[in-house]
């Protein structure tokens, strides 16, 4: 693990960084970027049913994928970000301005990831 890394190295019998991060990127690309997109979320053209806030509860390690994929971290910037402590957050605040298939940036309302 420390030759090849933690985010390469896969465990016997088990999963590499990498394999999670492929997966907790489908689940954001398939579910949370298309709340509003579900069957039935605009049937009375009214704004009503609109989805305007998510919350993800998760671990530590899906987090930083998440944030890997949205801030456009490599592998070693990934390995120096630390977990969040114990009942920290992270706000993402979605805006379009941001260029890439997910607006979302960290808002400084919340905990920010610590690095070394």
């Amino acid at each position: 693990q420390t030759r090849i890394g933690r985010f390469w190295y896969r465990f016997p019998t088990g999963e590499s960084g990498a394999d999670v991060y492929d997966r907790v990127k489908s689940w954001w690309y398939q579910s949370v970027l298309n709340v509003n997109e579900r069957y039935g979320c605009f049937e009375n053209d009214e704004d009503d049913d609109q989805v305007e806030a998510l919350v993800v509860v998760t671990h530590g390690l899906t987090m930083r994928f998440v944030l890997m994929q949205l801030l456009d971290w490599t592998p070693t910037t990934f390995h120096s970000v630390w977990n969040a402590d114990n009942c920290h957050f992270y706000v993402l605040k979605k805006d379009l301005r941001l260029k890439g298939n997910s607006p979302y940036r960290l808002d400084g309302r919340g905990d920010l990831p610590k690095s070394s």
